[in-house]
């Protein structure tokens, strides 16, 4: 071998070249690391506020369902339609958030953001959701993708109900 043929990889044998290639190395997989570290520090965050979200929600709806119908100042007294429409009146709903309300399994009202799907993309939950008995909350898979939620039925007479708020994190 000549000494010219050497020189190109003449630097590579240098301990400052390898010093800084360590280095570089170390940088870079601590950066990846530190990014799906706060990669899963955000979407636990964010599943709480949706948890949060969805509570408060579900609570303000219970509480207007137990109170007085503030357009005649007399109890609702299962009168679904009235709390429904009090309901969906003082509410708009959040981003990737829909709000439903059934009467006797037909869809009453909905509020949903832009970007949601239409209910009718979705059926199959939505017959799931109305075949609950007892108020509900978890995840559930819908064809938009996993999908958190709050179902609350309303039994009484003369017609039985559904509220449900959901939220879509795709959205």
């Amino acid at each position: 071998m000549t000494p010219t043929t050497r020189l190109p990889w003449r630097w590579a044998s240098s301990m400052r070249v390898r010093i800084v290639a360590v280095v570089v190395v170390l940088l870079l997989f601590s950066s990846i690391g530190s990014v799906l570290l706060l990669r899963i520090a955000l979407f636990d965050q964010l599943d709480e506020e949706i948890g949060a979200s969805l509570d408060r929600e579900a609570e303000e709806f219970q509480l207007l369902a137990d109170g007085v119908d503030p357009r005649t100042g007399q109890p609702f007294d299962n009168d679904l339609s009235a709390i429904f429409d009090v309901y969906f009146s003082r509410e708009v709903a959040d981003e990737g958030e829909t709000l439903i309300a059934f009467i006797d399994g037909e869809l009453y009202q909905t509020r949903r953001s832009q970007s949601v799907p239409d209910p009718e993309e979705y059926r199959p939950t939505i017959d799931y959701w109305l075949s609950l008995e007892e108020p509900q909350s978890g995840v559930i898979n819908t064809p938009a993708g996993p999908t958190q939620y709050t179902a609350i039925p309303l039994i009484g007479a003369p017609s039985d109900g559904m509220f449900v708020v959901a939220t879509f994190p795709a959205f």
